[in-house]
């Protein structure tokens, strides 16, 4: 996906193929960006672990936008979540857990109050089916 702008199409298809694709993308923000290197995949219905299955809020967020829209959501009071809509045949979401800092990483470790640029890439810790990893 090196120069490659990732289009809405990319994200009509299952959350679990989405989340492993991704990995290796590079997301830029502004004068920010960082190569995704951990993802996980959710399926928006009967998936327990999936911030939908309790707020109507978020199941109201899946039927107003389309695949690919992507936000922001604080989780447990304490981590700024990064997801992105994913619409196919099972509507999921995918997590961006993790990123290997390019660009911007001063700016990325005034952010996060963080003085190494090691624990940028850091996730938040648990096990997941879907959750998939770079190989480096």
């Amino acid at each position: 996906m090196v120069n490659k702008i990732i289009r809405a199409s990319f994200f009509k298809r299952d959350p679990i193929r989405c989340a492993r694709e991704l990995i290796g993308a590079e997301l830029i923000w502004g004068d920010c960006s960082g190569v995704i290197v951990e993802t996980e995949a959710y399926n928006a219905k009967d998936d327990e672990a999936c911030h939908t299955f309790m707020r109507p809020s978020t199941r109201a967020f899946i039927e107003r936008n389309k695949a690919g829209a992507a936000y922001v959501y604080f989780n447990y009071g304490m981590h700024w979540m990064l997801n992105v809509l994913v619409k196919g045949e099972q509507s999921g979401f995918v997590l961006i857990r993790a990123l290997e800092p390019r660009k911007g990483i001063e700016r990325m470790k005034k952010r996060g109050r963080r003085r190494e640029a090691s624990v940028l890439r850091t996730g938040q810790t648990h096990a997941g089916a879907g959750r998939h990893r770079s190989p480096s």
